[in-house]
């Protein structure tokens, strides 16, 4: 065991983790080439794998946002309009809704009619309703 508590065998730059040999790394020129054990290569580059994954599960995690009931989707996936069945799902009113994303009645009115909507009141309806975007654009 090193002085870390991993064992070398399992990470291979421990060993020579001195803050000596860390001011030589520190000082690599950025096209500097250097010589280095295949073995070291490859943890190198598990470890950046590894970091890579961790980093996109974190994200995914972050950004999981609100889960939609089954209910509200089997509604959308037969016909309700998105904005609709999210906001009695949400339990608000028309004039609660836009008042909470900044528009005017009338507009989220035919917004659920079917009109188009903008990118501007598609972002203000999702904070307002709590939900991602792509759950109010999405096919």
């Amino acid at each position: 065991m090193t002085r870390r508590g991993f064992a070398e065998a399992q990470d291979p730059f421990i060993h020579d983790a001195s803050p000596r040999s860390l001011r030589r790394v520190k000082n690599f020129a950025p096209r500097q080439k250097v010589r280095i054990e295949a073995r070291v290569l490859q943890a190198l580059i598990d470890r950046a794998d590894m970091s890579e994954d961790v980093r996109a599960f974190d994200a995914a995690k972050a950004n999981a946002g609100v889960l939609v009931p089954g209910e509200v989707m089997d509604r959308i996936w037969n016909g309700a309009n998105r904005v609709t069945a999210l906001r009695e799902w949400r339990g608000l009113k028309q004039g609660e809704l836009a008042a909470a994303a900044g528009l005017s009645q009338a507009y989220v009115c035919e917004i659920e009619k079917g009109k188009n909507i903008s990118a501007r009141a598609a972002k203000a309806l999702a904070k307002a309703l709590a939900v991602d975007v792509g759950d109010l654009l999405a096919g």
